[in-house]
């Protein structure tokens, strides 16, 4: 019957595949994986503002971890293949580590112990600022984040940039700081701000004046502004005297100084510049420049 003859003429189903192997410990692990399959978007996608919720047991963000992790880890594959700086990876990154600060913040309140992963959210927030310099958040967030370190003058050169930034009757809402909270600033808010700090660094410029004397060298008055919360003027003072002929190397100096405000740069500037024109181990103990290395790289995200 034609019923049989269609059978008959029809193309063959391909073999049964073979039985697989037995489950191995690796499998089982990306079985049990805590990352849902959901989650192979863009980075940007990682971050979701409907993911930023608060818990019962306080204003924390609850932004998974794994979240933020693969965020990273796309917004630095997308940087590595852009020739040109790209606003919005740095963004990504910037929100990402303040997530990631602001969660393990919450089981270990201990800024000592979060300090790696404050001067990774520091860099990723300098790097935002240099590719798009005119992003009045950035520019807030980084000024109180130095603020809240006391680093009085790093803190008051953002907000002056983001003064200039900001129309006469411009108000921000909802601007997102540690521990939850959502602020809600005018520019006069933020002119207070700027004027109560500048009264703080203008005392400790003339207390340094003061005691010129004996202070007499460079490294001791830069010594003097950083413990006094201007790790700003003290990087100036100390990059003056690198230019000076026949001045001292204070290329380490600068290279911690710059680490701990976390700006790690490139070759042109920042710690990462510091390294390269620094001669020989720069007069610190073995193994102390590759620490520092490793340091630079991290915060810029080269983990090879």
């Amino acid at each position: 019957p034609a019923r049989l003859v269609y059978k008959e003429n029809s193309p063959r189903l391909p073999d049964p595949p073979p039985p697989v192997t037995p489950p191995t410990l690796i499998d089982e692990i990306w079985r049990t994986r805590r990352i849902p399959s959901s989650q192979s978007l863009i980075a940007s996608h990682y971050l979701n503002p409907a993911l930023n919720t608060t818990n019962t047991a306080g204003p924390v963000f609850v932004v998974p971890s794994e979240n933020c992790f693969l965020a990273i880890r796309h917004a630095r594959a997308g940087l590595a293949k852009q020739q040109r700086v790209s606003p919005l990876g740095y963004a990504v990154l910037f929100r990402a580590y303040f997530y990631l600060f602001n969660m393990e913040m919450s089981i270990v309140p201990s800024a000592q112990v979060n300090d790696l992963r404050q001067l990774e959210l520091l860099s990723a927030l300098n790097q935002f600022v240099a590719a798009n310099p005119k992003n009045l958040e950035a520019q807030l967030q980084l000024a109180f984040r130095y603020a809240g370190m006391q680093f009085l003058d790093l803190a008051d050169r953002h907000f002056e940039a983001a003064i200039k930034l900001m129309p006469e009757d411009a108000m921000l809402e909802n601007l997102m700081l540690d521990g939850g909270r959502e602020a809600r600033f005018s520019k006069s808010d933020i002119v207070g701000f700027s004027e109560n700090l500048k009264i703080e660094i203008d005392r400790v410029t003339y207390d340094l004046q003061q005691l010129s004397s004996q202070l007499p060298s460079p490294v001791a008055q830069a010594d003097y502004l950083v413990n006094r919360g201007c790790p700003g003027m003290a990087i100036d003072k100390l990059t003056e005297t690198s230019f000076t002929p026949g001045g001292l190397d204070v290329s380490s100096r600068l290279a911690r100084l710059y680490i701990r405000v976390g700006q790690a740069g490139d070759h042109e500037r920042g710690a990462e510049r510091e390294l390269v024109n620094m001669q020989g181990a720069g007069g610190m103990r073995p193994g102390a420049k590759k620490e520092l290395w490793a340091m630079v790289k991290l915060m810029q995200g080269d983990y090879e």
